[in-house]
């Protein structure tokens, strides 16, 4: 007891916390769109899995006369995060996406016609980060302010890549040198 009281929580006993980069909202507004009605469409098909010999996880269903797939895994060699949306039948994807963070960021929003960012120093010890969220679709992809909207796709792929100055000089180099 005595042992674990003076060496569990490491050394030194109050390091500096970990933060995240903030919080991505992946809307699927195809669903929004029954907000106000009764019911949702049925649902059927569903199934998710996460495969641990490839680093892949992902769910897909049916809906409205269409199989909607996503898919999502991590890149270390990258450094990135890769989620893919696909939809295969009458219906497509439509998706809202926006970066937030609570506290602790000085700047977010358009990077460029396809992407986002939020970027902002951490603590006291000036350690920057930037994240940036980029689509690739087969559908419309536009900014609007803080938000990264994708219209009438039946393919999409969306790259997040995040970086702090405890690695890179420059983190937002470094993010958009790796998307």
């Amino acid at each position: 007891e005595e042992l674990l009281s003076v060496a569990f929580a490491g050394v030194p006993s109050s390091p500096r916390m970990y933060q995240t980069a903030g919080d991505l909202y992946l809307v699927n507004e195809n669903l929004l769109s029954y907000n106000n009605k009764s019911t949702l469409p049925p649902f059927y098909n569903y199934e998710r899995y996460l495969d641990i010999d490839n680093g892949v996880s992902g769910y897909e269903y049916s809906a409205d006369e269409t199989k909607f797939k996503v898919t999502a895994f991590a890149s270390n060699p990258c450094n990135v995060i890769v989620i893919r949306y696909e939809a295969e039948g009458r219906e497509k994807i439509n998706l809202k996406i926006h970066l937030e963070r609570g506290r602790f960021f000085d700047e977010c929003g358009k990077y460029d016609s396809s992407s986002i960012f939020l970027s902002g120093k951490l603590g006291s010890d000036d350690l920057t980060f930037h994240e940036i969220v980029k689509a690739e679709s087969d559908g419309n992809v536009f900014t609007e302010g803080e938000y990264l909207f994708i219209r009438k796709a039946t393919e999409v792929t969306l790259y997040i890549s995040i970086a702090t100055s405890f690695r890179y000089y420059y983190p937002d180099n470094g993010t958009s040198d790796l998307i």
